[in-house]
């Protein structure tokens, strides 16, 4: 599987872990699905004697507080839906971004439905949901900005940014 792949797939299951402590069998169930497919395709691409590339180099950046982070520990989470006009025009731009400047994309959507850009969009279920938009107001398109190295630290940043 590429690596990308896979850390995206274990960003879900970080993402998903986050103040979720009383998640109900069904997200379980999804993430589990999610996990044993990724399994399955490792397995199937390591039979195929493709290998697993080297592990990206750190790509640092200063925050304005001085702070420094490793673009490597970082994904963006989009929702969308797939009949959504903004989602039409800002999907593909975001894709181009992720990569030019490789940075991990993981992809929910709030109708079931993906679009052009992302035909396979996940459906976002009700638990996700409550993590992401605890008291938000839910647009499309949304983009959340999270840390994936730490379980406890993934701050939303709806709409892209502030």
């Amino acid at each position: 599987m590429h690596p990308r792949t896979e850390r995206m797939m274990m960003t879900l299951v970080v993402l998903l872990g986050l103040g979720m402590s009383t998640a109900n069998a069904s997200t379980r169930d999804e993430i589990a699905q999610l996990q044993q497919s990724a399994q399955q395709r490792a397995q199937a691409e390591t039979a195929a004697g493709s290998r697993a590339a080297a592990p990206q180099p750190a790509r640092w950046l200063t925050l304005s507080n001085g702070a420094r982070v490793n673009l490597n520990d970082w994904t963006v989470v989009l929702f969308m839906q797939g009949h959504c006009g903004y989602c039409q025009k800002f999907d593909p731009l975001l894709k181009a971004m992720s990569a030019q400047h490789g940075f991990p994309l993981f992809v929910y959507t709030f109708d079931g439905q993906g679009d052009q850009t992302f035909p396979e969009a996940i459906p976002a279920p009700p638990d996700v949901m409550r993590t992401f938009f605890p008291g938000l107001p839910v647009a499309s398109p949304t983009t959340f900005f999270g840390e994936c190295a730490y379980a406890g630290d993934v701050p939303p940043y709806p709409g892209g940014g502030r």
